[in-house]
């Protein structure tokens, strides 16, 4: 079977050949893009008389987030939980001179005042939450790649970012 995906990192659209014995399974798919090479988590469809030449139409995955959460690292052993709801974030340390949305509590001075934009949008239909680098000394990583600047990076479940020496962890929860 066929079926086209799109990538949920870089947006791009692809087919991809599957075996029709795969049906019902959770499969990993490396993104096609040469500058994205992300690894994307697809439900693959069961569908009844299927052919080898038929094209399915479908997004990665079935089951859609119902909430967003970010796990900070602080220290060893301590967590600081975020809940996201809709709206654009300025993430950074605790500042009095600059405006940050959501402050990191650590004492990570690798870490900038104003280090990355989140942009969370949130519909009934439709979650989805991209980051970039906002005006970082040390860049902003994501899975171990650096995000070029001006680049906005769509972020999956357990995505792994790193700004400065302090991890955080994307969540996104599902009921």
């Amino acid at each position: 079977m066929k079926i086209k995906i799109r990538c949920p990192h870089c947006a791009q659209e692809y087919p991809v050949s599957l075996k029709n014995t795969l049906q019902g399974q959770n499969v990993w798919i490396e993104c096609h893009n040469n500058k994205c090479k992300q690894k994307i988590p697809v439900l693959v469809p069961v569908l009844k008389d299927v052919s080898n030449d038929q094209t399915v139409i479908m997004k990665s995955g079935d089951k859609r987030p119902q909430s967003l959460e970010l796990f900070v690292e602080s220290e060893p052993g301590i967590e600081q939980h975020i809940s996201l709801i809709s709206g654009d974030y300025i993430l950074g340390r605790e500042s009095i001179k600059k405006d940050v949305d959501i402050e990191i509590l650590n004492d990570d001075e690798s870490l900038s005042r104003q280090h990355c934009k989140l942009n969370v949008f949130i519909e009934s239909d439709n979650i989805t939450c991209t980051i970039s680098d906002y005006k970082s000394k040390n860049g902003v990583y994501i899975n171990g790649r650096k995000l070029e600047k001006n680049e906005e990076f769509y972020l999956i479940n357990d995505d792994k970012i790193l700004l400065g020496r302090t991890v955080i962890i994307f969540k996104e929860k599902f009921q």
